[in-house]
């Protein structure tokens, strides 16, 4: 996207997503949807590590 954001800098969005809704209390549900890249393995990649992110953040603050 315009944005130019990398892997880990998409990664690194996730984790402050997920961390600033946790300390305002406001729940959160993660979906995937689009393609970010030009390349379908990129998109594959990008999507993974959403759903990395959304699992290692709840294994490490249970609801």
């Amino acid at each position: 996207g315009g944005l130019a954001l990398t892997l880990e800098g998409l990664r690194n969005r996730d984790r402050l997503t997920l961390e600033m809704a946790r300390r305002a209390g406001i729940p959160v549900a993660v979906t995937l949807a689009g393609g970010y890249a030009l390349r379908q393995d990129d998109t594959v990649e990008i999507h993974c590590g959403t759903a990395r992110e959304a699992a290692r953040f709840v294994s490490t603050n249970p609801a």
